[in-house]
């Protein structure tokens, strides 16, 4: 099968000011994925309880998210799945959900797929069709 279209998202960060920062794949991801700029998303996850440098489990802050009917920029996190586990591969979700918006997680990482593309800040390392997701959330406009 043929790799998925990967965007590299690692210069994101540099815009706003913030090329000291690492371990941010979560910053990353809900800045793509709610439409804000770095600055906004490392603010707001940083509020959360993210220390600068580290990693951050981003499916806490996007089940409160969920369970609290959130809206943020004018979306809302409508869905949560984590049935399948390791079984449900990045190439399943592809074919399983070519449209919309969804914060993807895998071991150790999270990614933002949107339409089909995935938004990556893994600098150098590629996203494979086998890599295991661990769960997502769907990313909605609010109706």
């Amino acid at each position: 099968m043929e790799s998925p279209p990967v965007i590299h998202t690692h210069r994101y960060r540099e815009v706003d000011g913030f090329d000291y920062e690492s371990n941010d794949c979560t910053v990353i991801v809900f800045q793509v994925a709610f439409g804000v700029t770095y600055k906004q998303a490392h603010a707001l996850i940083k509020f959360a309880g993210r220390k600068r440098g580290d990693g951050f489990q981003l499916g806490t802050l996007l089940d409160i998210l969920h369970e609290q009917e959130y809206v943020l920029q004018g979306k809302v996190v409508t869905r949560w799945e984590n049935k399948w586990g390791k079984k449900y591969r990045i190439s399943d979700f592809l074919r399983d959900h070519p449209q919309g918006t969804y914060i993807v997680g895998v071991r150790a990482h999270v990614m933002c797929i949107k339409d089909g593309v995935i938004y990556d800040s893994n600098e150098g390392k590629a996203i494979k069709n086998d890599h295991c997701i661990v769960y997502f959330h769907e990313i909605q406009d609010k109706i």
